[in-house]
């Protein structure tokens, strides 16, 4: 038989993982952002060119997958924050490509109506904003009356 050695629940214990709790709605709609943006960067990286683009690619849906796991079997306020991270990069990325063009890959300025382009620009933009109602000061504390 084994014995785990644990801190003993308290009060104050009990109060500390309130106050640093992370509400679950947020958070899980911030899950399935980062995986909708894995999906439709995945959907869009056949043929794409230069191949530093598809690399880029590769490594934003590794990384949307890998902070989807992190979210969805241990939030914390550090994996909230790099999904912010995260999508607002990606939303650069794609701002560069329409406006100055990126080297080797001119082709993209001006095309604003691309459709995964959009939902992509969609689920990133909702990914940042549910990250941010989650990690607003006392998001997690629902007091019930």
């Amino acid at each position: 038989m084994t014995a785990t050695l644990s801190a003993p629940v308290t009060a104050e214990t009990t109060e500390a993982s309130k106050a640093n709790s992370l509400p679950a709605v947020p958070v899980t709609i911030v899950t399935g952002g980062l995986l909708t943006v894995a999906a439709i960067h995945l959907m869009d990286l056949p043929g794409k060119e230069p191949s530093y683009l598809a690399w880029g690619y590769i490594g934003l849906i590794a990384t949307s997958i890998l902070l989807a796991a992190w979210l969805a079997f241990r939030p914390t306020r550090i994996a909230l924050g790099a999904a912010f991270i995260v999508c607002a990069m990606a939303i650069a990325g794609f701002v560069l490509s329409r406006t100055t063009g990126l080297p080797n890959a001119m082709d993209d300025i001006g095309n604003w109506s691309e459709h995964l382009g959009i939902a992509a620009l969609a689920a990133e933009a909702m990914t940042m904003l549910f990250a941010v109602i989650a990690l607003l000061p006392g998001a997690g504390n629902h007091h019930s009356r």
